[in-house]
């Protein structure tokens, strides 16, 4: 009795699935059907069917994308020496296959592995090309030798491999994006062979403790090594960029980059709480936005080379004193914002103007010489710990500039501007404020809830 369902192709045979009252878990693809060969095994013919185990006819020339996915029984496969190829997903979610002999293989198809039980790869040379995803999810993956002709690892392949802990890149030319993403790979050693590494390739390998990067690819693509938790130190010599996120959520203690350093993108080392010393000797003159925020043990950067800061650079850093020198041409928005142990801050730039949100929630940060300041922007100082606060004629302030200071107790406004909106509202413990009698107009919210202020015009 024929148990398979099959059409026919010039004299040949397709099988496309099996018959539906087929109890027989253990398959063997027969050479012929009706005197005719069977060639081929079409797409997602098996898929979702209970079969244990299961071995190709000797005919066989072709099999269909998704063959045997989601064969959760399926452990064991006797491949024939005609079939070259591997389809896209041909054992998606083979939970139960935990080998494969890849010998007669030439190409494996994308994610035709994905999420299986494979335990071990080893890849030939004849393999000459693996696609997109092929090992994707493999979580019990731990052992993989690439000896195939292909010097190409793709992207997604090794995705969520977590038992995966080395791999050698002797052979390799080039590392696909999240290539190694959420894998369990502890040490990562890329030879001078390497010639590119892709966005997010380490991203999330939380066992990484070491990465040495020798390759000829001179630039750490976007969140490469981001939330490694346990990657305390990086050699940055020779590299010439820094991708976002690059270094985001690990645990680098010191940051020392070096001349050959022309560009830093956003985020780069943002929240990697272990950091505690930057030694910024690049060409780079600009900290890109986020770059150090929530660094807590950062408690010092030298700004002597430093022309534009970015938005939220410093963001709840760890920084006790900033000396900004007349190098800065640029200060962005909430640059040293919640900026809790923030205590001195030296202005000698060029830059004139205070942005909104700059030492927003810098409860430590008591006093700020305003000299030659010819603009505040909103929200400025608003719940810092400014004890006193006085601003030279002309100068602009924005809304809620200074507004729920509670340590504020003394303002001195010596401009002729009106005092407009809730710059200084909230501000419980005012006692004195002297206004210039140029003053034309103080609206009613700008010292509001201040009710021990007395006010003097001068």
């Amino acid at each position: 009795m024929n148990i398979f369902k099959y059409k026919k192709n010039k004299n040949e045979v397709i099988i496309t699935g099996l018959q539906e009252d087929v109890s027989n878990t253990s398959i063997v693809i027969p050479e012929t059907i009706d005197n005719m060969p069977v060639v081929e095994i079409g797409p997602r013919a098996f898929k979702l069917s209970n079969i244990t185990d299961i071995k190709i006819g000797a005919n066989i020339r072709k099999i269909g994308e998704e063959a045997f996915g989601y064969c959760r029984k399926l452990h064991f496969i006797t491949w024939n020496g005609i079939c070259d190829e591997i389809p896209d997903g041909c054992f998606f979610f083979c939970e139960n296959l935990k080998t494969f002999d890849f010998s007669a293989i030439k190409k494996v198809g994308r994610y035709a592995f994905r999420a299986s039980g494979l335990q071990e790869a080893c890849l030939p040379e004849n393999i000459e090309v693996v696609s997109e995803g092929a090992f994707d999810g493999c979580s019990e993956l731990h052992s993989v030798i690439w000896h195939c002709k292909c010097n190409v690892i793709p992207s997604d392949c090794f995705f969520k491999c977590s038992n995966l802990k080395a791999f050698d890149f002797s052979s390799i030319k080039s590392i696909g994006k999240d290539a190694f993403n959420q894998g369990g790979l502890q040490r990562i050693d890329l030879p001078a062979t390497v010639e590119k590494v892709y966005e997010r390739a380490f991203r999330e390998c939380r066992n990484l403790q070491f990465a040495t990067w020798n390759c000829k690819c001179d630039e750490i693509p976007d969140s490469c090594f981001a939330v490694c938790r346990k990657l305390k130190s990086f050699n940055f010599a020779g590299i010439k960029k820094i991708g976002s996120h690059a270094f985001e959520l690990t645990d680098l203690e010191k940051v020392d980059l070096p001349a050959t350093v022309e560009s830093i993108s956003e985020w780069a080392f943002s929240t990697c709480n272990g950091l505690r010393s930057v030694t910024w000797n690049c060409k780079c003159d600009a900290i890109s936005a986020h770059c150090f925020s929530e660094c807590p043990n950062l408690t010092q950067f030298d700004f002597s080379s430093i022309k534009e800061i970015g938005r939220y650079a410093f963001w709840r850093s760890g920084l006790q004193e900033v000396s900004l020198p007349k190098n800065i041409v640029i200060i962005s928005t909430g640059t040293f914002s919640r900026c809790n142990g923030l205590r001195s801050v030296t202005w000698n730039c060029k830059c004139n103007a205070i942005p909104s949100y700059c030492f927003y929630m810098c409860p430590n940060l008591t006093n700020f010489d305003f000299a030659g300041i010819k603009k505040i922007e909103q929200d400025a100082f608003g719940k810092s710990g400014l004890i006193s606060v006085t601003l030279s004629k002309g100068t602009a302030v924005g809304q809620s500039c200074f507004a729920f200071c509670d340590s504020l107790a003394k303002v001195e406004w010596l401009s002729d501007r009106s005092i407009r909106g809730d710059i200084f509202a909230e501000c419980k413990n005012i006692k004195e404020i002297f206004i210039s009698d140029k003053v034309k107009n103080i609206e009613v919210r700008a010292f509001a809830s201040s009710p021990n202020a007395e006010i003097t015009f001068i």
